[in-house]
Parts: structure tokens; C-alpha cells; sequence
């Protein structure tokens, strides 16, 4: 198991049937995000964006979500950040 450092931005119209580590998957059109947790657990992530749950923005530095993302229902309990395309761990 190998913790993420980075993520790089997809912008998706659907969301793949297989997610792949590294990458930040976007759907405006649907209002979600998705990606591998980025502790290397392979567990999908799928956040809801929207003026009550996560807001996405993008930079010259990569992509971003608000608030953090804890991962409470899975069995690695990660908790981070994704900011400018970095992972930054709680």
C-alpha cells in the first residue's frame, strides 16, 4: 500500500467503471468527483459537489476539494486534503 503525494485532473462526462490511482475524475454536467483513496487501499471515493458538500476548483497547479475528504466508512479511516493537486494528510 502506497500513499498518494499527487493528483492529476480528468474531466470526465461519466465517471469510468474503473477508476485509476493518481487521478482526480470531475463530472460538472453530474456534480461528483471520484478517485482512488489516496492511501493506496484501492477503496473508490466518490464526493458530491455542490453548494452543501464539496466545492472543486482548478489551478495552474493542479485540482482542489473543500473540505477535506475522511474516509470514516472505510477500514483505512484516511483523512486529507487535495489541494492544487497535492495530497495533504491530517
Amino acid at each position: 500500500m502506497t500513499k498518494m503525494t499527487m493528483l492529476r485532473l480528468q474531466r470526465v462526462h461519466y465517471m469510468p467503471k474503473e477508476l485509476e490511482p493518481g487521478i482526480l475524475y470531475v463530472s460538472e454536467e453530474f456534480d461528483v468527483a471520484g478517485h482512488i483513496c489516496a492511501c493506496g487501499c484501492g477503496n473508490e471515493v466518490m464526493t458530491p459537489l455542490g453548494p452543501t458538500e464539496w466545492s472543486f476548483a482548478e489551478s495552474s497547479d493542479g485540482p482542489s476539494l473543500t473540505p477535506s475528504i475522511g474516509n470514516w466508512q472505510l477500514p483505512c479511516k484516511s483523512h486529507y486534503w487535495i489541494s492544487g493537486g497535492k495530497i495533504e494528510w491530517s
